[in-house]
């Protein structure tokens, strides 16, 4: 009995300690005075009057020992929201029996807290707007990523220009690379970085190449990385908004909310013992904003991330998304009041009556949150991925697919032509170093070489005026002298180290590592392009500019050649005689072979293409000037130097073979290949023209005299006649010579029938033969002059 009364002592004891304990317990969250507390729980927010009616209630044993004490708050009502608290008993069963939502710190948890009377009227208003702005942000980013970034970088419309780019500028042979000679696609293809045009296409291309075309590039796999992720975000957000609603729905229906505050062994924590009718709808249509939030954000994001253009943009685009869906967290960090972050903190988790399906320990949950990213992943492979991808490859197909290696241009009838262009070798752009290149690093670096390397001008305007002449304007300003020699007398100045470094750094791809002499361009000089015309501006002796030893045909001022050089080789060939020599003679001489070895070269060279001329150049070297006499029209362009191409769109201009075949072209009379006379029909035709020879004299201050013997070499299409001087020069009614042409003028011209072409002209409506005595036209040194000159029939 002893031993039964102290036990009893001891429960008493215990449940003194418990009712003390419960009398004196904080019931308000933190950041809530205990005077706002016992304003909620004795009901005086809500108008109630009867307060807190019954404090604690007696301590009963139950038939195992069990005690409980309980505080009836049911009247401490705000709202419709109801505090009561629970014992220990109650709060370890619904802790371990069941498994439900947990509330995070976000904007869209905050609904369950808002009305609640620890927050304040005003703190529920707030906390409804800040759900507000979340809402308006997250549909906003949505709108935004579904309207401007989710579209195909590479639709038709862009299909259609990349088309439009490759058909027009990249094949330009305005865009051809002068050093290199190669096309603006092959450069751009090729990912030339010293490309300063077409960057757009540059961009596209370079972003398809590094992204790939397939499902086997890095982009394609970098893109099912981060959509797999990202659907793994998705499929998280909308199961914890189903297992939200699923937990509110198993939430006991009341006419108030109850929130239940249960003991622990730490610290006391608030459980939501039931939800009222109006709290319940509240959480509901939040909660379908949310998975609308989320499904919308879902697919735009996918789309966003499979359209991403750049592998490395892939996983900037791709913690943007996630942030998106962060915002609510954001907001509620920075803007929720203190109490609110309190009391959502405390909340136990919400009891989902259901049961788990288990096996083998895992669960249905775990399985579909998985399954279904999976199945989301390979869904966008198949409508959205592999779709991008075939639009890439479109679009690289339009830009870099095909031949690259043309270029294309228009002649006066608008007709189209191409031509190969050379390969990328890698060498140009970024690699090169240029003469222009190592001249400007010079002055960048304000060294001691740039005055051997470039000229410096006062200002702006002088170097515009120094550059502005094109090269035969600057070829009239040479001597004919090789630069090396040191001796050089011309206009412009032309130092040998500033000669070498351009003949060096430029053209080193032509087969010569350095150049240390004239000796070493000599490859250079037969090349129609720049290399070729840089080493006869600078080299012209070596060249040949001056003789026709060399078989060099480019001798025209704009090819590089000094006027200079010209100048002399027509003086030289004034004083040869009017006589061929034999076969044997002609065919062994070294000059006579190297010009026949010349037109070899020339007319086999791209842009030069002219397959009759090659051909008569190997029946000259078994005939010698035979071939040129009975070579119809192609003896002709040899005889007066110039030649259409193969596609008759251009005529090139070359050193002539009069100076080997002079009675071949005509020189005594008999008139060029195809037109040739035998004796007496020459001498009719003289005497019915009065044509005959004709002594020109009178002159200007020139660089060559025009005076000297004119033969009448026959008659143009015209039906005038036509006379030409040892020295290559013509007099012909025209400007053109055409059947049609309305000639009004006779011209003195080293080009035969070229009206853009004149040394002096004098006008005449008489064809038959020009004016004995007349006031011509004349380019002279200075500028255009009157002279006087006079044509005489010369003696039999």
């Amino acid at each position: 009995l002893a031993a039964v009364e102290e036990r009893l002592s001891a429960l008493y004891a215990q449940v003194q300690e418990i009712s003390a304990h419960n009398a004196r317990s904080p019931y308000q969250v933190p950041g809530m005075s205990k005077r706002e507390m016992d304003r909620a729980v004795d009901g005086e927010d809500a108008g109630d009057s009867n307060g807190l009616n019954a404090s604690l209630a007696h301590t009963e044993s139950s038939s195992d020992g069990s005690s409980e004490a309980e505080i009836d708050c049911n009247k401490a009502i705000f709202g419709e929201t109801t505090l009561r608290r629970a014992g220990p008993s109650e709060a370890t069963f619904t802790s371990s029996q069941t498994r439900g939502y947990s509330f995070s710190e976000s904007a869209w948890d905050a609904i369950i807290c808002i009305g609640h009377p620890s927050i304040g009227k005003v703190g529920t208003l707030w906390m409804s707007l800040l759900v507000c702005i979340n809402i308006f942000i997250q549909l906003m980013f949505v709108y935004i990523i579904q309207t401007a970034f989710t579209s195909n970088p590479y639709d038709g419309e862009v299909l259609a220009a990349l088309r439009w780019w490759r058909s027009g500028l990249a094949h330009d042979v305005a865009d051809v690379d002068a050093t290199s000679g190669t096309s603006l696609v092959s450069r751009l293809c090729n990912f030339d970085e010293a490309l300063g045009t077409s960057a757009s296409q540059r961009t596209i291309a370079s972003d398809i190449n590094d992204y790939g075309t397939s499902m086997n590039g890095p982009g394609a796999k970098m893109c099912l990385i981060a959509v797999f992720c990202w659907c793994l975000i998705i499929f998280e957000e909308i199961s914890n908004v189903i297992r939200f609603v699923l937990a509110v729905l198993s939430m006991p229906r009341a006419r108030k909310t109850f929130f239940v505050h249960r003991e622990t062994e730490h610290e006391g924590g608030i459980a939501v013992d039931s939800l009222s009718w109006g709290r319940l709808v509240a959480a509901l249509l939040v909660s379908a904003v949310r998975l609308a939030v989320a499904v919308l954000l879902g697919f735009s994001g996918t789309d966003f991330l499979v359209y991403t253009q750049t592998t490395q943009d892939l996983v900037l685009n791709a913690v943007a998304l996630e942030f998106v869906l962060s915002i609510d967290e954001l907001l509620f960090r920075v803007a929720a009041p203190a109490r609110v972050r309190g009391l959502l903190s405390r909340l136990e988790e919400l009891p989902i009556r259901r049961k788990a399906v288990d096996w083998r320990g895992i669960n249905f949950t775990a399985f579909a949150m998985l399954l279904c990213p999976v199945a989301a992943c390979a869904f966008t492979v198949a409508f959205r991925l592999q779709p991008a991808l075939r639009d890439r490859a479109a679009a690289w197909e339009c830009i870099c697919g095909g031949n690259k290696m043309f270029v294309v241009a228009t002649d006066g009838l608008g007709r189209a032509h191409w031509s190969p262009s050379e390969p990328f070798r890698g060498e140009g752009g970024a690699g090169a170093s240029t003469y222009l290149h190592t001249a400007v690093l010079a002055v960048r670096d304000d060294s001691d070489r740039q005055a051997g390397l470039i000229r410096q001008e006062s200002s702006l305007n002088q170097l515009r005026q120094a550059v502005k002449q094109p090269v035969s304007v600057m070829s009239a300003m040479l001597s004919c002298v090789d630069a090396d020699l040191g001796i050089d007398d011309s206009q412009q100045e032309r130092p040998w180290s500033m000669g070498q470094l351009i003949l060096t750094k430029a053209y080193v791809q032509n087969g010569s590592a350095s150049v240390d002499s004239c000796a070493d361009v000599r490859p250079l000089c037969w090349q129609p392009d720049l290399p070729g015309i840089r080493a006869r501006q600078w080299c012209p002796v070596t060249c040949g500019c001056a003789s026709d030893g060399t078989g060099l045909l480019l001798v025209e001022p704009s090819l590089g050649c000094p006027v200079s050089c010209d100048s002399k080789y027509k003086y030289a060939l004034q004083s040869a005689k009017c006589a061929e020599r034999v076969l044997n003679d002609t065919v062994h001489d070294p000059g006579f072979t190297a010009y026949v070895q010349g037109l070899q070269t020339l007319f086999s060279i791209r842009t030069f293409e002219a397959p009759d001329i090659v051909a008569l150049s190997h029946r000259m070297a078994e005939l010698g000037c035979a071939a040129v006499a009975d070579g119809g029209p192609v003896g002709e362009a040899l005889c007066t130097g110039v030649a259409e191409t193969i596609n008759g769109t251009a005529k090139r201009r070359f050193r002539p073979v009069t100076s080997f075949c002079p009675v071949a072209c005509g020189c005594d009379g008999s008139g060029l290949p195809g037109h040739k006379l035998t004796l007496a029909e020459r001498t009719k035709e003289a005497s019915d023209s009065s044509s005959g020879t004709l002594v020109l004299s009178g002159d200007c201050n020139r660089r060559m005299s025009l005076a000297g013997e004119y033969f009448f070499i026959g008659s143009a299409a015209n039906g005038a006649p036509v006379f030409r001087s040892p020295a290559g020069h013509y007099i012909y009614y025209g400007p053109d010579c055409g059947p049609d042409d309305a000639a009004s003028r006779w011209v003195l011209s080293p080009d035969l029938c070229n009206g853009n072409f004149m040394d002096a002209y004098i006008l005449s409506r008489d064809p038959r033969r020009p004016p004995e005595r007349g006031e011509w036209a004349m380019a002279c040194l200075d500028d255009w002059q009157r002279v006087n000159l006079t044509l005489t029939q010369a003696p039999e």
